[in-house]
């Protein structure tokens, strides 16, 4: 079962899985994006995903943005579809996505700690 937790901030929000290696008290933190300029519908997707409306949240990420800057438009729908993916205990398809984000945008430290956080849920001999 996972547990989550709501953590907001201006351009990021995010939840938290409870660390599957059987510590009791460690959670990874995991942190969908956007920028100042996203349009309302995606912003409503980080929101529907969060409240377990994955479906609604798949249809939203995947319209068409014509206000994203070209900078991070393409890293930060990666990285929401890898959380998104993950909520959904899709693990591998999140990974993938994850490592997309950060190959296109390797400087962002957010999809960088998201990607290393999805990682070590990964048991050392599967890597």
């Amino acid at each position: 079962m996972l547990a989550l937790s709501l953590i907001g901030c201006v351009n990021r929000t995010g939840f938290q899985l409870k660390d599957e290696s059987g510590c009791q008290d460690c959670y990874h933190s995991f942190y969908f994006l956007t920028s100042d300029g996203t349009e309302a519908s995606r912003q409503k997707a980080v929101s529907l995903a969060l409240e377990g409306d994955y479906s609604g949240a798949r249809a939203l990420l995947f319209q068409t943005n014509p206000g994203a800057t070209a900078d991070d438009s393409p890293c930060f729908l990666s990285n929401n579809q890898g959380l998104l993916e993950l909520l959904q205990g899709q693990n591998g398809r999140a990974l993938e996505l994850l490592w997309e984000a950060h190959r296109q945008c390797p400087d962002n430290t957010d999809i960088e700690n998201n990607l290393k956080n999805q990682l070590s849920r990964f048991p050392s001999s599967a890597r």
